[in-house]
């Protein structure tokens, strides 16, 4: 059996999920939390000695390309007409609102 959670503990725990727990729910909470240590605990039981280490069983491999870096020729012309441009770049309004 693994080492127990104190009601300390899994109040920690669910300030670190964002979790609000009553009162009236910390010893439920607690208790599953305890029972999944404890079934997690039993790998500590295995046996694995002879067991080679294995991070992938399919057989598949990512497909994967080389970096290319690919020149369009485009013209720097074909900008003249935005409303906003600088050093190269289009000058676009921002979209995304940090609030």
């Amino acid at each position: 059996m693994a080492n127990q959670l104190t009601d300390q503990d899994v109040l920690k725990l669910a300030k670190l999920s964002r979790l609000i727990i009553k009162s009236e729910e910390l010893e439920m909470f607690k208790k599953d939390i305890n029972e999944v240590l404890d079934f997690v605990s039993m790998l500590d039981e295995v046996e694995v000695e002879e067991v080679k280490p294995t991070n992938q069983v399919t057989g598949l491999q990512n497909v994967t390309r080389a970096d290319e870096t690919i020149d369009y020729h485009y013209s720097v012309d074909l900008f003249l007409n935005a409303s906003k441009f600088d050093n190269g770049y289009l000058v676009v309004p921002k979209i995304i609102d940090e609030n």
